[in-house]
Formats: C-alpha cells, sequence, structure tokens
C-alpha cells in the first residue's frame, strides 16, 4: 500500500512541476492560426500574421486583395486609390500617389491613369490626346 501511495505521489508531484506554458505537440496548439490557415473561425492568427480579405492567414495581402484593412501589400504591390493590391494603378485610379499607371496608361495632368488625355487636359506631357481630341497652341487637348 505504501508503494503505491509513493507512485501517485510521485506522479502528482511530475504533474504539478511540469513547465507552465509549455506548447502541445505541432498541429495541435489552437490558440491561433498559423500561415495559409482559415481566420474566420474565432481563432486569431498567429504571431506577424494577418487575417486576409480572402480571410485566410498570411503575412501580407497578395494582388488582387483589399488592403484598407490594416494588412501590408506584399513586396512589389502597392494599396490602389482602389483599395486593392495591385502592382499598379489601373485605369481611373489616382496616380499621384507614389505609385505607378499599369502598362498602356498615362498619368494625366488631372492625376488620374488613362490611355490619352481628355478634354481640358495638358497635352504638351508626352501623353496623346483621346480620339477625336487634337492638342492646341494653348497645349491643352480639345
Amino acid at each position: 500500500m505504501f508503494k503505491y501511495m509513493l507512485l501517485i505521489s510521485a506522479l502528482v508531484g511530475a504533474a504539478i512541476t511540469s513547465p507552465a506554458g509549455e506548447l502541445p505537440p505541432a498541429g495541435l496548439d489552437k490558440r491561433c492560426n498559423g500561415q495559409n490557415q482559415f481566420c474566420n473561425n474565432g481563432i486569431p492568427c498567429c504571431s506577424n500574421l494577418y487575417c486576409g480579405s480572402n480571410t485566410v492567414c498570411a503575412a501580407c495581402n497578395a494582388h488582387g486583395q483589399i488592403c484598407n484593412n490594416g494588412v501590408p501589400c506584399c513586396s512589389g504591390l502597392y494599396c490602389g486609390t482602389n483599395r486593392v493590391c495591385s502592382a499598379c494603378n489601373g485605369q481611373g485610379q489616382i496616380c499621384n500617389n507614389g505609385v505607378p499607371c499599369c502598362s498602356g496608361l498615362y498619368c494625366g495632368t488631372n492625376r488620374v491613369c488613362s490611355g490619352c488625355n481628355g478634354r481640358g487636359q495638358i497635352c504638351s506631357n508626352g501623353v496623346p490626346c483621346c480620339n477625336g481630341l487634337s492638342c492646341g497652341t494653348n497645349r491643352v487637348c480639345g
């Protein structure tokens, strides 16, 4: 009987002295979601990860994801004026924000990315006037 009491007290003592806060084996830690795991389940993303607009934990938002949610765009991408991560500003987006216009588009004098300068815009900047307009002697498309 005494042997059993010693065994039980040894087991209880070992349980009490085990390190607090020790992480469970990999795959069993549900205190946070890791990279590429879904984050719309009430469990937050782990440290240095964000819950992207696609509801997946990532270090940054990829191309096409919403970027006005405090999550940075991935390297080489910008948060466009349309609030979407992209490598450039598309047609109709504001272009005076340090983000380049996409290929084939120009930053017009109205500070909007376009394929050409519209009526009333300055045309001496190497950007062509839109169809049907010409660059007048006053250097304005009309």
